[in-house]
């Protein structure tokens, strides 16, 4: 039974995800607003001409007070930890905070809460089969990254069994624009600043965002509630990924190649470094990695066929992801680089 969208809010909507959704919902000329922290980044929204609200995870009555006469609340927020460090205090603080967003949407009577979850909550299929929505973890994975999505959407699941209308999807690595922290992308603008010192190799998912956006949209006039969506398009090794990307940006892929459990080890250290100096960034996060270590393939047809969200093709989605690194500045154009699709 679809239920038209009329009046969304996305909370966590200066983030990468939190933007496209936001820029889908005012293409179709729907009165959106997100909220921002003190700390967001706002050139994006503010060039898009995006109505922002004050509303931090903190704050439980701010969100409230913004999502009250909001029907569809998209929730794209959620502690990210910036390094993969303290287990259990991210996983305290991220389910603090998704617990005051639930309690917010309750004392709010929203109608739909659509869920942003990751396909790292996606636990391991039996062999000979692709991982599907059904497939859980049977206890958190040794990655804090994985422990904080699934204590979250636990939560969120919980949250849905005692009665709010939960809608909850689960995509795989976004590639695209407004990618403005280089979250996913990373591994572009370090390939075209010449800052990748190494490849690793290991099994992804990735998704343009756009397309993860348009599936968000989808869920909340048509989704079933209380439904787990897995929103995954293209199965790909990340060494093949970065050769992708290093043939579009004109450049050369790093001759050098790690192991996983090499790469693991330096890049523990460097995040542990980085993380008590309070600055810096490993030669790769530590979470992309673990996303090669328990990679697999998503089974996304149900999804698809119920929500009818569109698939860019794996070349496109590389190259829209370049041109946004360009485009904003990150990069420079290269004379002599493969021209990129539009």
């Amino acid at each position: 039974m679809t239920a038209p969208i009329r009046h969304p809010l996305v909370v966590g909507g200066t983030g990468f995800l939190g933007l496209n959704i936001a820029r889908a919902l005012q293409e179709r000329g729907l009165p959106v607003a997100i909220t921002r922290r003190e700390s967001s980044i706002t050139f994006v929204p503010r060039k898009l001409k995006l109505e922002m609200v004050a509303a931090a995870l903190e704050d439980e009555d701010a969100l409230a007070r913004a999502m009250t006469g909001r029907d569809v609340v998209f929730f794209t927020a959620g502690h990210y930890p910036r390094y993969s460090v303290d287990g259990a205090a991210q996983v305290a603080q991220a389910v603090a905070g998704v617990r005051r967003a639930l309690a917010a949407a309750r004392r709010a009577g929203v109608r739909r809460f659509v869920y942003t979850s990751s396909v790292t909550t996606i636990g391991p299929a039996p062999a000979g089969r692709p991982a599907g929505a059904d497939d859980e973890w049977p206890a958190p994975p040794d990655s804090v990254y994985f422990a904080v999505k699934l204590a979250m959407e636990r939560e969120v699941r919980r949250a849905a069994a005692a009665g709010l209308p939960v809608i909850i999807l689960c995509p795989s690595g976004c590639l695209g624009r407004y990618d403005i922290k280089a979250g996913t992308g990373f591994f572009v603008v370090a390939l075209g600043a010449g800052t990748l010192p190494y490849r690793v190799d290991g099994p992804l998912d990735v998704i343009a965002v756009e397309d993860v956006a348009a599936a968000h949209l989808a869920a909340a006039e048509r989704g079933r509630v209380g439904a787990r969506y897995v929103i995954a398009a293209h199965a790909v090794g990340a060494a093949e990924l970065i050769a992708m990307a290093a043939r579009r940006l004109g450049v050369e892929p790093p001759a050098a190649q790690l192991g996983l459990g090499e790469a693991l080890d330096r890049n523990r250290r460097q995040e542990a470094e980085c993380a008590r100096l309070g600055r810096g960034r490993p030669d790769i996060p530590v979470e992309f990695l673990d996303m090669l270590r328990f990679g697999q393939r998503y089974d996304a047809e149900p999804a698809r066929a119920e929500l009818g969200f569109p698939t860019t093709p794996l070349a496109a989605v590389v190259d829209q992801a370049c041109e946004w690194f360009i485009r904003a500045g990150y990069l420079r154009p290269r004379a002599g680089r493969d021209s990129l699709e539009a």
